[in-house]
């Protein structure tokens, strides 16, 4: 008989190789699994990161062009227009004495810019503040 016949002819656990094969191919799969669940991982935190520090650029910007003694009227005016069909909002403090304009991040309102006013509408101070 010759040498392949022989083998053939062995029961599988007693093959050379066999166990360090299939402790290969198990590895493989453990590590594309490993592999797979980092990758979901990362996206259900990254794109939720991402979109948060999207609105609180968004707000820092609009905070920083606003310049004092801008009438808020105009600036509420202007910023519905620009947000169109983003659902971001704004609203006025009970006492009247400042305007929040809210950036949406992932979810929820992440990041606002708060303006003070005085009695004639007018923009006094213009200050960041994240939403939580």
């Amino acid at each position: 008989m010759d040498e392949s016949t022989v083998r053939a002819m062995q029961p599988v656990e007693e093959r050379p190789g066999f166990a360090r094969r299939a402790s290969r191919e198990l590895l493989k799969i453990l590590l594309g699994v490993m592999f797979g669940l980092a990758l979901m991982a990362g996206l259900l935190f990254g794109i939720p990161a991402g979109m948060n520090w999207h609105a609180r650029k968004q707000a820092e910007e609009f905070c920083s062009g606003i310049k004092r003694g801008a009438d808020l009227t105009a600036l509420a005016a202007g910023f519905d227009k620009a947000a169109g069909e983003q659902h971001i909002l704004h609203y006025e403090a009970d006492d009247g004495a400042s305007h929040t304009f809210l950036f949406e991040g992932f979810m929820f309102d992440k990041a606002a810019c708060r303006v003070a006013m005085d009695k004639n509408r007018k923009a006094v101070s213009a200050q960041l503040v994240d939403v939580r």
